[in-house]
């Protein structure tokens, strides 16, 4: 072990860094990263929100069903009718109790009305699924930006301490004539830049801090630890396939489907239509109060309704319908364009990161490989102080920018997920086993 003339423990630090780099994302009381994502997919206003249209669909898809149910109604009629003529008049009284049945047997307009809020349930079923992938993937982003944040104030934090104890020795040092004022002046600026990097580092932790609570809705953890997942075992989808079963497009698939039954629904509206109609009509007295009161009257045919001309209603009923199926199509078609764009994209700069993280691993092995030969050529005193001190900022800069690329891998993998269909808890639970 190096003892530094200025009271330093270069190697015991470096040790210390080490550990902080490996033991940061597992710590101990750390939070689950994915029990916070079921809460958060269970709670999320978003998501909530959507659940709430799909009950509504459902409601609105019954009352469009209870339409096509059979209608009964009652009358009770009563009065007096007053006859005044040349010659006399004729007062008599009417009272009457009447029900009333109508039944719809052929009514394409409700029929395709039916058809399409049905599919409109479709359509709230995967808007909400996308409003749960949507949450992942904001909760996945903010969890690593604070993951990263954290990390780099605990690597800060130990390089403060190494810094601080080089300043004041250095000073020691330079007091006793051991040092230029040069050396002085460097451990100083080195420390006011580490205090720099401490602040911008805190903004960052309370920015990332806040924007997870906000997510997830409760007490932010102390501590989290960064999902990992192999990117074996994310195999990427041929675009094509993967486009026509995205959950992206899948709200505006069944959009469509509903809209080519309002189309229908409004053609009905030039088509007759065929209704039972029956009645049971019960009059206690009438006109000249004769034997004849009190009878009963029924009723019991079918109706049919021509429908001749509406004011062109259902002509431009049918030209909006068509229009609005017209624009989904350009949208759907759109979409699927960003989406092969989007999952080429991202497999690309996750493919990247990869090799970045290669390169950062082995910056790192480089940068503690030099600072255990800056320790071993002090010892023998070919190197000076400074040189072990630059090796060791070297090694801290170092394992840094580690955090930050396993920072963006982790955001990758989140975005590759999303842009090919597959982010849920589902996979979530099988990558991260």
């Amino acid at each position: 072990m190096l003892q530094c003339d200025f009271s330093g423990n270069i190697k015991y630090y470096s040790v210390i860094l080490a550990l902080s780099l490996l033991l940061m994302p597992s710590l101990g009381n750390s939070a689950s990263f994915l029990e916070i994502a079921e809460n958060v997919v269970k709670n999320d206003p978003d998501v909530r929100a959507a659940g709430k249209e799909v009950e509504l669909s459902r409601i609105s898809a019954m009352k469009s069903k209870s339409t096509y149910l059979p209608n009964l109604s009652g009358n009770v009629k009563g009065g007096v009718t007053a006859d005044d003529y040349e010659d006399s008049s004729n007062d008599y009284g009417e009272v009457s109790v009447s029900l009333n049945l109508t039944q719809d047997i052929i009514n394409y307009s409700k029929y395709y009305d039916i058809k399409g809020a049905e599919q409109r349930i479709k359509t709230a079923e995967s808007n909400l699924v996308n409003a749960r992938r949507k949450v992942l993937l904001e909760l996945g982003l903010s969890w690593a930006a604070y993951w990263k944040a954290a990390g780099q104030i605990t690597i800060n934090g130990d390089n403060l301490k190494i810094l601080d104890r080089y300043r004041r020795n250095s000073q020691e040092r330079y007091d006793a004539g051991e040092l230029t004022v040069t050396d002085v002046r460097l451990a100083k600026t080195r420390y006011q830049a580490a205090l720099s990097q401490k602040s911008r580092f805190l903004r960052e932790l309370f920015r990332s801090r806040k924007t997870l609570g906000e997510i997830i809705k409760m007490p932010v953890p102390d501590n989290v630890v960064l999902y990992e997942m192999s990117m074996e075992k994310i195999p990427f989808p041929e675009p094509a396939a993967a486009v026509n079963g995205h959950p992206a497009v899948q709200p505006l698939i069944d959009e469509l489907a509903a809209v080519e039954f309002d189309i229908k629904r409004q053609r009905a509206g030039h088509l007759p239509t065929l209704e039972l109609v029956s009645s049971y009509e019960y009059q206690f007295e009438g006109e000249h109060d004769s034997d004849r009161y009190p009878h009963t009257e029924g009723n019991l045919g079918l109706e049919v309704n021509i429908p001749i001309y509406s004011g062109g209603s259902v002509t431009h009923g049918v030209s909006a319908a068509i229009r609005e199926k017209q624009r989904l199509q350009i949208r759907l078609a759109q979409l699927k364009d960003e989406i092969i764009r989007d999952m080429e994209s991202d497999k690309y700069e996750l493919e990247q990161n990869l090799a970045e993280i290669e390169i950062s691993r082995r910056q790192m092995e480089y940068a503690e490989e030099t600072l255990d030969g800056m320790n071993e050529e002090y010892e023998l005193g070919t190197r000076t102080s400074t040189d072990v001190f630059l090796s060791q900022a070297d090694m801290i800069n170092s394992r840094l920018e580690m955090i930050v690329v396993r920072e963006e891998r982790a955001g990758l993998l989140m975005r590759y997920l999303y842009s090919i269909g597959k982010l849920n808890l589902q996979t979530l639970r099988k990558l991260t086993d």
